[in-house]
C-alpha cells in the first residue's frame, strides 16, 4: 500500500483472520484504508466505523500501525489486501 495507490482510488483491507484461526478465537476485526476524494482525506474504517481521517499519509500509516499492533491486523489474503 502506497500513498500513490490510495490517491489513485485503490482501497486496502486488513484483518486478523489468521490470528483468530491460529488462536481458536472468534474476535474478528477488519479495517479498510482509502482516500476520500470529496474531502481530500485519508480514511481508516475499523469494524464499520471511521476511526481515522487525516490530510497526510504519514498520520494514516501511524494510526494503521497502532491498529495492526493492537488487533493483529494483516493485509487481507484476497488479492494482497485489495478490495
Amino acid at each position: 500500500m502506497t500513498k500513490q495507490e490510495l490517491l489513485l482510488g485503490d482501497e486496502f483491507t486488513f484483518n486478523n483472520e489468521l490470528w483468530c484461526e491460529e488462536n481458536l478465537n472468534d474476535d474478528f476485526r477488519s479495517a479498510s484504508v482509502s482516500f476520500e476524494t470529496r474531502t481530500q482525506m485519508f480514511v481508516i474504517w475499523f469494524n464499520g466505523a471511521v476511526v481515522h481521517c487525516s490530510k497526510t499519509f504519514k498520520a494514516l500509516e501511524k494510526k494503521l500501525s497502532k491498529l495492526s499492533d493492537t488487533w493483529n491486523l494483516e493485509p487481507s489474503e484476497d488479492e494482497d489486501g485489495w478490495c
